[in-house]
């Protein structure tokens, strides 16, 4: 049994929920049943990733890692193309030659959303499920030591945004013609058309027309929580003095405000505050020349 003829890479927080249910309607694809199994994550071996962050027991639980048990996930395919989606795939370096080892001919898609407003929602949906102590400056000062510490992508929330860097990475493993970009906006804006588009890429009746009405997401974080919120917050640096690394640069005078962060998972608030402008003006900034290779190598008007 062959590994998936595609895949969907991402990004996290861009709409791929709902682009996972327009997919598997269609009648000559079969998606996995399990979104985002994060097979190729895995070192191999059948063996998980090292991710040590609050939230990555939860997501580990939820992958799956043994070659005979993601194969099963297609078993049911016929002459289906078959894929799946999984958002670690586009910022994870090591996950492409992977998978190129195991299918050659794979089409990948990838769905991009702004990266400061993704980067942000992706704080916050781990802030509202209490698997992040921190408040968004501080989080992406302590990303790089974070990640330096093991912890999964999940909280690579600056870095999965340099999309020009991960989809170059992507276009030199798989070939440029067997990627798709494709932004939020576009899913938002013409949702039928888009999906149709991807149909067309992947190889399949363009013309069927899905039910594409409501946005959908699943990863609720209400249902991740467990009983481990309080080690949550311990791990998260709640209550206790924060290492800042090289990251602290992204967000200056911000930052040093929060040195020490004594903000408990357990206090977030119930409604998403707004980003803080200073916040996002340094992200806006460090972003400026990936968004330019981006919208270069893809031919985008930027983010229009």
């Amino acid at each position: 049994m062959p590994f998936p003829d595609f895949l969907v890479i991402g990004a996290q927080k861009a709409g791929t929920t709902s682009l996972f249910t327009y997919l598997r309607q269609h009648p000559g694809l079969h998606l996995s049943p399990r979104k985002e199994p994060h097979f190729f994550c895995g070192p191999g071996e059948d063996r998980p990733p090292a991710w040590t962050g609050p939230v990555d027991r939860v997501v580990l639980g939820r992958s799956v890692f043994d070659r005979d048990d993601y194969r099963a996930l297609f078993a049911d395919a016929g002459d289906r193309r078959t894929g799946e989606m999984s958002t670690g795939y586009l910022v994870d370096p090591t996950v492409p030659a992977r998978v190129v080892d195991a299918n050659p001919e794979v089409r990948v898609v990838a769905l991009l959303r702004d990266p400061v407003a993704r980067a942000y929602s992706a704080w916050w949906m781990w802030r509202r499920g209490r698997w992040d102590g921190l408040d968004f400056a501080a989080a992406l000062a302590a990303e790089d030591d974070r990640l330096a510490r093991g912890w999964g992508w999940h909280y690579a929330y600056r870095r999965t945004g340099l999309y020009g860097e991960h989809l170059h990475r992507w276009r030199h493993a798989v070939g440029a013609d067997r990627v798709l970009a494709v932004r939020s906006t576009d899913l938002d804006h013409d949702r039928l058309a888009t999906v149709q588009r991807i149909f067309a890429f992947l190889g399949v009746d363009p013309d069927f027309t899905p039910d594409v009405s409501g946005e959908r997401n699943v990863l609720d974080p209400e249902r991740l929580r467990t009983s481990h919120a309080p080690e949550a917050a311990r791990a998260s640096g709640a209550g206790r003095p924060v290492r800042l690394g090289p990251a602290k640069r992204l967000v200056g005078a911000v930052v040093r405000t929060t040195r020490t962060i004594r903000t408990g998972v357990r206090t977030a608030p119930a409604e998403r505050p707004p980003i803080d402008p200073a916040v996002r003006e340094a992200l806006t900034v460090a972003y400026a020349d990936d968004r330019r290779r981006t919208a270069e190598m893809l031919g985008w008007d930027d983010w229009a």
